[in-house]
């Protein structure tokens, strides 16, 4: 985990007033997996750009539209089959909150159990033999 609040929302959804939260300290990832959306996904695109948001797009090698509005682009083979699309996109998404955690300092794997006060506190959501 990179200890950072993080949401996740359809791209429709979006457009509905989860923008106005953004600001100059937010990232913005984009997942351009659906074939037809990209016209919605190029308008959020735009809009969190435009307030300062820092963009990443995970899109097939194959997406041209989106990518180039993007400050960073994470290409994922493009897959035939829907179902296969979020074993394509969960590895980016690991592998970013990892990258993240580490350039913050911490240690993904801990979950802050090394840190007292997150150790007592998993122990009372989680208690020993329980989990």
């Amino acid at each position: 985990t990179s200890y950072v609040m993080a949401e996740g929302f359809e791209t429709e959804e979006a457009g509905h007033g989860r923008i106005q939260p953004l600001d100059e300290r937010s990232m913005v990832v984009a997942f351009a997996t659906e074939p037809g959306i990209d016209s919605r996904l190029k308008d959020i695109i735009e809009a969190s750009r435009s307030i300062g948001a820092r963009v990443t797009v995970v899109a097939p090698s194959t997406e041209e539209v989106l990518t180039p509005l993007a400050d960073e682009a994470i290409r994922v083979p493009s897959v035939r089959e829907s179902l296969l699309s979020p074993l394509v996109n969960v590895i980016p998404a690991q592998v970013l909150a990892c990258e993240l955690a580490v350039s913050l300092g911490y240690n993904p794997d801990l979950i802050r159990t090394d840190q007292p006060r997150y150790g007592r506190a998993n122990r009372i959501v989680f208690p020993p033999g329980t989990h």
